[in-house]
């Protein structure tokens, strides 16, 4: 069964060829005109090309359905291609900021005219890019850390505009290394954010936003629980947690152990948006005579 990812995916597709396309042109302009800001802004897009790439190709791999040797199907590809961009992204803010080094040390004249009207195509390119994506960059780190990438470039095309006019009226040629340290530092900055939180799913940490103390004690405050142990809190991928427990009631009833059961998922699902839970009931007396058991069906009432 398709997700909603459908919509994006058609989005992924007009945004590659977008970028494609800006990536030749801001090639050309940073030659022509000199400006490591350009060039830069061209290396990114490069690796955006790439990044949208596997954005899309995850996206995809994420609407397949379920099979017998994938249960989940392949919702965590696209939290494996958050890594993969996010770690290029850290690669390109590391040869820029490099680059940025050199052009202090040895100052380069920049063409501005000609670099403020590459600019001004690349800028009006990434705006579009970045309202492609922008509605969909919530439903998943994939896209999110697609979205960050064009992000990058909007900021970058902005950047070379005002380095252009910088070095056009007042002619301070260090401004252009300096606006692609800015840029840089911004990328960076996303980039980190977005391999936390893949890692976080991919180490099935608790998700961002949830606290175990508190569902631990919301458990416990249903009627009829006695005790719980063997809690877990994990996210199968981006905006869909999942939870397992063992919960010890005090009754040994069936009927009873339902509306407990009951109980337990309506309080998971309205105050943590928990709706993938899996429980094992355990009865008390068993428990307390280091028996294992199931409440369900060791101890159905006549």
């Amino acid at each position: 069964m398709k997700r909603s990812e459908t919509g994006a995916l058609l989005r992924l597709k007009k945004a590659i060829f977008v970028v494609l396309g800006l990536f030749v042109l801001e090639v050309a302009g940073g030659l022509y005109t000199g400006s490591l800001a350009l060039l830069s802004d061209s290396g990114h897009l490069l690796a955006d090309l790439l990044a949208l790439l596997l954005a899309w190709y995850a996206a995809y791999l994420a609407t397949l359905a379920t099979t017998e040797t994938k249960t989940y199907g392949y919702r965590r590809a696209e939290e494996l291609a958050a890594m993969v961009n996010a770690v290029s992204l850290l690669v390109i803010c590391g040869l820029i900021l490099w680059e940025a080094w050199n052009r202090f040390q040895n100052p380069q004249v920049v063409k501005a005219v000609p670099l403020l009207g590459f600019a001004a195509v690349g800028l009006l390119g990434n705006v579009y890019m970045a309202r492609l994506l922008e509605s969909h960059r919530h439903e998943s780190l994939n896209l999110k850390a697609a979205w960050l990438h064009v992000l990058g470039d909007l900021l970058g095309s902005v950047g070379v505009v005002v380095s252009a006019l910088v070095i056009q009226i007042w002619g301070l040629v260090w401004f252009d290394p300096a606006v692609s340290v800015f840029i840089a530092l911004l990328i960076l900055a996303g980039a980190i954010r977005v391999l936390k939180e893949a890692g976080n799913i991919l180490l099935e940490g608790v998700p961002k936003g949830l606290s175990l103390s508190e569902i631990e004690a919301a458990i416990r405050a249903i009627p009829g629980v006695l005790n719980l142990h063997d809690l877990h809190v994990w996210n199968i991928s981006t905006n869909l947690p999942a939870l397992s427990a063992h919960v010890v009631l005090e009754t040994e009833n069936t009927h009873e152990a339902q509306k407990v059961l009951d109980a337990l998922n309506k309080s998971l699902a309205e105050r943590f948006d928990i709706r993938h839970v899996t429980f094992q009931f355990e009865c008390a007396c068993c428990v307390s005579e280091g028996k294992a058991c199931s409440v369900l069906t060791l101890h159905e009432s006549p």
